[in-house]
Formats: C-alpha cells, sequence, structure tokens
C-alpha cells in the first residue's frame, strides 16, 4: 500500500494550513504519497490543492473533539494507505523527509514520556486533560503521555483497534461514542470535558502493538524535520518564509 498524509482543518486555521501544505510541497521526498485534507464545511480549498484531495465535513459544536474523532478514522477514509501520517494545520516540514526516514526495520516509532519522569507544566497540563479524556474514551489509565513528538504515523490496524476498544465499552458506534456537544473555548482548555484524544489512544494501543518502536523522550533518537505550532498563538510568517525560500527540494509537483 501507499503512505497516505491525512490533515484535518477549520476555516479558523487556513492561513496555517496553506503554509503546512507548502511545506509538504516542498520538502517531501518521491514518491508523492497520498494526501487527503479533512475540512469542515464552508472551508476554503488552499491554493493548488485538487478538489479531488478535499473532504468536506459538518462539525459538532464541540470542532476540537470532532477533529480527533475524525482524525481516527483516517484509515476509512484513506482505504489504500498504510501506514497514515496525521497533521493538524500547523506542523510544518522543516527540511527533506519522507516515510523512509519515519520507518526502522518495518517499524514505526512512538516516544512516551512517563507521568513521573517529566514534572514540567506542560506535562502536567496533559496529565489533567488526557488522562480522563483516555478513560472515558476506551476505559484506560494512562500510565504515560504518548502526544510527546511528531511524527504522529500509525498503520491502519491501530486505528482499528482504537475504534474497537471504544465501542466495547460504550456499546455504541464510535462516532455516536465520544459525540460532544459542549462548544470549546480555547481559555478553559484546561477544564473542557474531552471525551477522546486521537494520538494519545493510538500511542497507547501502538505501544501494545509488534509494528512499533517504543522510544523514552528523554532519549530520543532520530529526528523527524517537523515542528508542532500552536495555532492560537502568533504565526510565524517571518520563520516560514524563510524556511521555504532556503535552498532545498521542491519535490512533488507536478502534481501526479
Amino acid at each position: 500500500m501507499k503512505a497516505g498524509i491525512f490533515i484535518k482543518s477549520c476555516k479558523r486555521d487556513f492561513l496555517w494550513l496553506t503554509y503546512c501544505l507548502r511545506t509538504l510541497e516542498k520538502f517531501w521526498k518521491r514518491p508523492r504519497p497520498k494526501i487527503l485534507l479533512a475540512l469542515d464545511k464552508g472551508c476554503a480549498i488552499p491554493p493548488a490543492c485538487p478538489e479531488k484531495e478535499c473532504l468536506f465535513l459538518v462539525p459538532w459544536a464541540d470542532g476540537y473533539t470532532h477533529a480527533m474523532v475524525v482524525k481516527a478514522t483516517a484509515d476509512l477514509l484513506m482505504p489504500g494507505c498504510d501506514p497514515i501520517l496525521l497533521l493538524d494545520s500547523d506542523t510544518m516540514f522543516t527540511g527533506p523527509c519522507s516515510l523512509d526516514d519515519m520507518i526502522e526495520d518495518g517499524k514505526l516509532m512512538v516516544q512516551y514520556a512517563r507521568w513521573e519522569d517529566d514534572d514540567s507544566d506542560t506535562r502536567r497540563s496533559a496529565k489533567q486533560v488526557w488522562v480522563p479524556a483516555v478513560r472515558e474514551a476506551i476505559g484506560v489509565n494512562l500510565d504515560a503521555d504518548f502526544m510527546v513528538s511528531t511524527p504522529c504515523i500509525y498503520w491502519r490496524n491501530t486505528f482499528e483497534r482504537v475504534r474497537e476498544l471504544v465501542e466495547t465499552k460504550h456499546g455504541k458506534p464510535f462516532m455516536e461514542a465520544l459525540r460532544s456537544d459542549v462548544a470549546f473555548e480555547k481559555d478553559n482548555f484546561l477544564n473542557h470535558p474531552f471525551t477522546f484524544c486521537e494520538n494519545e489512544c493510538l500511542g497507547y494501543v501502538a505501544s501494545l502493538q509488534d509494528r512499533y518502536i517504543l522510544q523514552d523522550f528523554r532519549h530520543a533518537g532520530k529526528i523527524i524535520p517537523l515542528r508542532q505550532f500552536w495555532s492560537h498563538g502568533r504565526f510565524p510568517i517571518a520563520y516560514l518564509e524563510t524556511l521555504l525560500a532556503s535552498a532545498g527540494p521542491t519535490s512533488l509537483t507536478p502534481r501526479a
């Protein structure tokens, strides 16, 4: 199967998405992966992006949780792809990259941080928010944070297993079991009643499967040139324009 890249975005993040795609176009090595954009209904299509690569969805009132739930169905939306790289609009490629860079001996890497090994504000916030969300979704008490680095890339059967766990716990179809209509407000992030976290659940399941390499975040090895920003913060226009103007391949055009 061919590798896939799945990007979930919304109207507010259009500028971020445009630059995410520009960095992807510049730095991803051949062969070109299958790309699918899952956009909220009413979003504009980014420049030079074929409409056939866009899927339009109606978000829930809780758009944040809806985005995470949709990403956990990426395998269903990209049936010919394995593995699948999940990207947010504010994730940027910062150097030449390909699927080969993310696979070692036929396995994908999953980094983790045990709660007791990192007492930073970031980790404490993650524990406060995502431990209850994962417990609500799949009935597991996380003893580690699996959302500590990029890339977030998984085999198809990992997505399938996460959905099985949700449906078994709730006795309902996946989307119905996790639906949330509590509007998300960024200023209330730490207290929002999340029902799910895609990368925490996917990372947990991946840690139990054979085709992954588990790596303690304190002993990180290979660095993948991906950088996660924060779309609620200042847009780093100068940094990104300098990055795009730098010497390096623009490898994906013309489009297949």
